[in-house]
């Protein structure tokens, strides 16, 4: 399946073997580059739930055999969606296990 510019697809991580593996995982294309997506479900201070998300940028190699180098890239602050009762918060990269 092949995904048209600025839209991604994320689905439930049904072999999550750890506790900081992420809840939901997929793949986005945005501005004509390809991202992997991770989420975990988590609980604010107040209580509400919501996706913490992380987008690594996917860069092929023109070279074959050498494995794809990653950049991570950080939501902006600013940048909130909604999700069921909960907010989307911003991403913090040193909270993340890996």
């Amino acid at each position: 399946m092949e995904q048209k510019n600025n839209s991604g697809t994320i689905f439930r991580n049904a072999k999550k073997e750890t506790a900081q593996a992420p809840d939901y995982s997929g793949t986005a294309t945005v501005g004509e580059k390809k991202f992997r997506i991770a989420g975990w479900i988590n609980k604010s201070k107040t209580g509400s739930n919501y996706l913490r998300i992380l987008f690594t940028e996917i860069i092929e190699q023109p070279q074959a055999g050498l494995p794809a180098q990653q950049s991570r890239l950080e939501m902006g602050s600013g940048n909130r969606l909604e999700m069921g009762s909960g907010n989307v918060d911003s991403v913090m990269i040193d909270d993340l296990p890996f």
